[in-house]
């Protein structure tokens, strides 16, 4: 175990138990409480943004530096075999399209192995987590990798904020910290290499803009009975799952931190990725 994981704000990966290879860089949070959600008076978007409640993470997080690149997901898919079975959705011209020949690998524009990979499902999230769990030796602990919570999303977006965005309410300074679109409707757009925009509080990138990320929970239109301890919403019928963060082809609104969007568990989109998490021990 490595050893920065004694204290809050610092760095680490975890290396592969055989073979070259290491994790993703993931940073320690602290625990702490926070408003989830807006006010009734401030939903924008779908309006499920509420209503707000004082949510407690009462254990050490630790929550990926950047968003899962190309060249980690690449990592998986070249040892597992993986290869996607539904096609990619692309964002082109204002429309959501199904174009042949779009994939993880060709997502409808130019990216590098550093770029946040994309055009990936809930499923591959799930599939690329239990293969980076296997690879570490966390399979069969309490601490392994897995997606993170809703709650544990905007927990670690807000970086002890309570304004639209981490840094404040001033949108002029979103060009600072994310990638996205003054226009989503503009005919093109893509991703960019993570960890190019400044970081929030935490010290995390790109937690609004460049891709959607991928979370555990199951999307319910309203916070009303929702857990208050960082966990995961969740059930056995669960057709959508939740995504957080905005995206490329994304507007200021959509960025904020309390902004929610969700999608089928198998869709996969030239827009949305993933980042993982852990829990670490005490």
């Amino acid at each position: 175990m490595a050893k920065a994981q004694n204290r809050t704000g610092d760095v680490f990966r975890d290396p592969f138990i055989s073979g070259p290879g290491q994790g993703p860089e993931m940073v320690v949070l602290p625990p702490g409480r926070f408003t989830m959600g807006s006010p009734a008076s401030e939903h924008r978007g779908l309006g499920d943004e509420g209503p707000q409640r004082m949510v407690q993470i009462g254990y050490r997080l630790a929550v990926g530096r950047y968003e899962v690149s190309v060249d980690e997901f690449s990592a998986f898919a070249e040892e597992t075999g993986w290869s996607p079975d539904e096609v990619c959705l692309r964002w082109f011209s204002g429309q959501v399209r199904a174009m042949p020949g779009t994939t993880w690998l060709s997502p409808g524009f130019e990216q590098s192995g550093d770029h946040p990979v994309t055009c990936v499902s809930w499923h591959d999230a799930q599939a690329y987590v239990d293969w980076l769990n296997h690879r570490t030796g966390f399979t069969n602990r309490a601490d392994r990798y897995r997606l993170p919570s809703e709650a544990e999303w905007e927990y670690a977006a807000r970086a002890g904020s309570d304004a639209d965005y981490s840094f404040g309410d001033d949108v002029s300074r979103l060009d600072d910290h994310a990638w996205y679109s003054r226009d989503r409707f503009r005919p093109y757009g893509n991703t960019h290499p993570v960890g190019r925009k400044l970081p929030n509080a935490f010290g995390l990138h790109d937690m609004h803009g460049n891709v959607l990320e991928l979370v555990e929970d199951c999307y319910s239109d309203s916070y009303e009975d929702a857990p208050t301890d960082g966990s995961a919403r969740t059930s056995d019928d669960c057709p959508d799952r939740v995504a957080r963060g905005g995206a490329w082809n994304s507007g200021p609104d959509q960025l904020r931190s309390a902004q929610r969007s969700y999608g089928w568990p198998n869709s996969r989109t030239n827009w949305k990725g993933l980042r993982v998490a852990r829990t670490l021990p005490e």
